[in-house]
């Protein structure tokens, strides 16, 4: 097509696409269980789409290769996408993505939108638990007698190691098997130590998780699992000194940001009103799945005190005109 200046590019006539899915090479390359064929699609059906999930007004030529990869690869060979990349480079097709440990897996099943934003696809559960226990390596960050130097970016790779494990978790419990769910929990707390890898907000899902596993609670909308009374101690262990330091972490960057000047205060006020509720879903977690424990009393009087705190600064930054 033409365009102003003498200029043309080459123009597609749609955002969207449409692969056919050859059920013969699905069987023929075992792509699929039975009980999956029963779900399967007969193209994939798709729409070019970044990060924000809108249409894309340009197409790369890396992405002309993935999709002439997938055409033509007719299932013979699996196709991964790497769970680091990002949206943008999804190109769409994420409905058809399945989780295996930090790849998605490209199949003719189109999942459900997830209720996790960060989740895509479906998760091969199985697959994924049996790597995660038996095949992976961690690399030494597990070492907490000697330590190890994680540098920024080691740090940002392990928050996506504990995201991808959180989903796994969520999944075997939907899936009704809280024991290995307890299981790859524990691998997240004991192979990536705060030791060696600072406790961020994205294991509040790790946390939650963990004290719902412990609960005993007989209340509207909280399930009891099947759990012997020492993996469900393990649980409750595990559930509360995360909670517990999950909480420590908000009040020390409480600390800091009423230590601030006014106007670094000013500038950090979503930080603290995230540390807020992350202090607070800490301790309304542990008195609904933990009732009747002091962890949640405990929590709570340090948050009253935590908010007495608050005032106290936020008064007295005021009075200086940071207001």
């Amino acid at each position: 097509r033409a365009f102003g200046g003498g200029k043309s590019y080459s123009v597609l006539p749609s955002h969207s696409f449409r692969i056919p899915v050859d059920s013969a090479a699905l069987v023929k390359h075992n792509v699929l269980n039975p009980e999956e064929m029963k779900r399967r699609v007969d193209a994939l059906d798709f729409t070019l789409s970044g990060s924000n999930g809108k249409p894309k007004g340009y197409i790369l030529k890396s992405q002309f290769a993935v999709l002439d990869m997938i055409r033509g690869n007719n299932w013979e060979r699996p196709i991964y996408f790497a769970v680091t990349t990002g949206p943008d480079s999804y190109m769409g097709l994420q409905s058809y993505f399945r989780l295996e440990g930090l790849a998605y897996r490209l199949v003719p099943i189109r999942y459900p939108q997830s209720e996790n934003p960060n989740a895509y696809g479906g998760v091969a559960s199985n697959t994924m638990y049996t790597n995660v226990m038996e095949k992976w390596s961690w690399g030494g960050m597990d070492n907490v007698e000697d330590g190890i130097y994680m540098d920024e970016n080691n740090r940002r790779m392990v928050t996506n190691f504990r995201l991808q494990l959180s989903i796994l978790a969520d999944e075997l419990m939907k899936e009704g098997e809280p024991d290995r769910a307890l299981d790859i929990l524990e691998k997240v707390l004991t192979k990536m130590p705060e030791e060696n890898v600072p406790m961020s907000r994205v294991l509040m899902s790790v946390q939650g998780t963990l004290l719902e596993l412990a609960s005993t609670s007989i209340a509207p909308g909280i399930k009891v699992y099947d759990l012997s009374d020492e993996r469900r101690a393990l649980a409750k262990k595990l559930g509360s000194n995360l909670t517990r330091r999950l909480f420590e972490i908000q009040a020390d960057d409480f600390n800091f940001y009423y230590s601030l000047d006014p106007a670094r205060f000013r500038a950090v006020s979503q930080e603290r009103r995230i540390a807020k509720q992350v202090a607070e879903v800490m301790v309304q977690t542990a008195n609904v799945y933990l009732a009747g424990d002091s962890l949640g009393a405990e929590l709570e009087g340090k948050l009253v005190e935590l908010e007495a705190s608050m005032a106290e600064a936020e008064q007295r930054i005021a009075s200086m005109g940071a207001f």
